[in-house]
């Protein structure tokens, strides 16, 4: 198992270097095309895109990823992911359907302006692209498939990278530009992709497998709201009680943030399948809990790193206009170091304890407003960065507490 986890995570890994590493090196760009205010509004449709494409299947990624990832045979494989495909085309032909009715409405939520109806339809056409793709890297994930989840993230990148520097210097609505750009680089990788999957995608969907993976995840949709407003709820309470200037701030910080992330996907994308088809493995406690070692070793060291020379590394980068926001890009560091080792404690996922942990991402998102409301009128987006790191230890506390009573790896005797 830990032989396979670590080709994985390094192939998982190398395809997030890629892509992050390619959104560094646009980002100085997109910078000088866009104003504070035009990048504080695109950050803000791209955030509320990351999380739409969750909740509008109704977490049915995580059915796949929890009953496709086991050593089932091909018959059983091909309707559970044939099932959920079709599930996820239906949710998202309904939510472009409902969605185009209130345009004012969305308009008005993603740009503040009911005007901006051409940059709200373009945002919402891309959700359902982003969201059609995320599920096909789900299916490769839940193959064991680190390469193929590679190498299409990184086409994908690549091309949107193009196509945004080419567009940015074709239209005049930079915002217009990007989101072009992300709908058609997508686009092409999610042809490829269903195309390659077509074994698995397009037979005949099964109802009663529809309804198992839908009583699986439909208590998720709980989970994904509290994680909405763990990690929407800063955005949001910004641009209210702030400006999209600001919000252009928390962005870059945050995007930046995502550094950690290199390391973080890399060990999240290959340990879940890894742990779900080893559960009667001999010894995998004990490999869990080498890799979280090895994991808080390095989280240390990259949280560290961007202590002492995050201001030096913004001002090459992105100029002397975002370099006030250094201690904001080391705090929501540590804080995406802290709650992505949940990662290294299934226990709950493993029983299906889905409303538990619905019930925590509520209480731990509603915690995050409250942070929110208290401390961004007093530290300014600062404040938004400690209660994102507050409620991330307090998140991977609980999660560790309560996973260790189900599935113990640090307390008690392990094989």
């Amino acid at each position: 198992m830990i032989k396979q986890f670590l080709r994985d995570s390094f192939l998982y890994t190398l395809a997030n270097l890629f892509t992050k590493g390619i959104g560094f090196i646009m980002l100085p760009l997109y910078l000088s095309y866009l104003n504070k205010a035009e990048y504080g509004v695109f950050d803000y449709i791209t955030t509320v895109g990351a999380f739409l494409s969750i909740i509008v299947t109704m977490e049915i990624t995580q059915a796949v990823l929890r009953f496709a990832s086991e050593r089932i045979g091909f018959e059983e494989k091909n309707k559970i992911i044939s099932s959920a495909v079709a599930f996820h085309f239906i949710c998202y032909g309904l939510f472009l359907f409902f969605s185009l009715i209130f345009i004012e409405e969305w308009s008005l939520f993603l740009t503040g302006d009911d005007d901006n109806k051409v940059i709200s339809l373009l945002a919402l056409i891309n959700y359902a692209v982003v969201a059609t793709l995320y599920m096909s890297n789900i299916i490769y994930r839940s193959q064991l498939d680190a390469k193929s989840t590679t190498l299409m993230s990184a086409f994908s990148a690549a091309i949107v990278a193009i196509l945004s520097f080419v567009f940015l210097n074709v239209f005049d609505d930079p915002v217009v530009s990007l989101l072009l750009a992300s709908i058609f680089g997508q686009l092409f990788i999610v042809l490829v992709n269903y195309y390659r999957l077509r074994f698995f995608c397009f037979s005949k969907p099964d109802i009663n497998t529809i309804r198992k993976l839908f009583s699986f995840s439909f208590p998720l949709v709980l989970s994904s709201l509290g994680v909405v407003l763990f990690t929407l709820s800063d955005r949001i309470m910004i641009k209210e009680l702030l400006d999209y200037e600001r919000l252009a701030e928390y962005g870059v910080a945050a995007r930046f943030s995502s550094i950690v992330t290199l390391m973080t996907l890399g060990f999240q994308s290959a340990l879940s399948p890894l742990i779900y088809n080893n559960l009667k493995t001999k010894g995998v406690r004990n490999e869990i809990k080498r890799l979280f070692l090895v994991y808080s070793i390095f989280s240390i060291f990259i949280v560290s790193l961007l202590y002492f020379f995050s201001g030096d590394f913004l001002v090459i980068f992105v100029g002397d206009e975002y370099k006030n926001i250094d201690l904001v890009l080391t705090v929501l560091s540590l804080a995406v170091l802290v709650q992505s080792a949940y990662v290294f404690f299934p226990g709950l996922s493993i029983e299906g304890k889905t409303k538990l942990l619905a019930l925590m991402n509520i209480s731990i998102g509603l915690f995050n407003i409250l942070g929110n409301f208290f401390l961004i009128p007093v530290l300014g987006i600062l404040g938004a960065g400690f209660s994102t790191l507050f409620c991330a230890v307090l998140y991977f506390s609980l999660n560790a507490f309560l996973s260790e009573k189900h599935f113990p790896i640090f307390s008690g005797n392990v094989e």
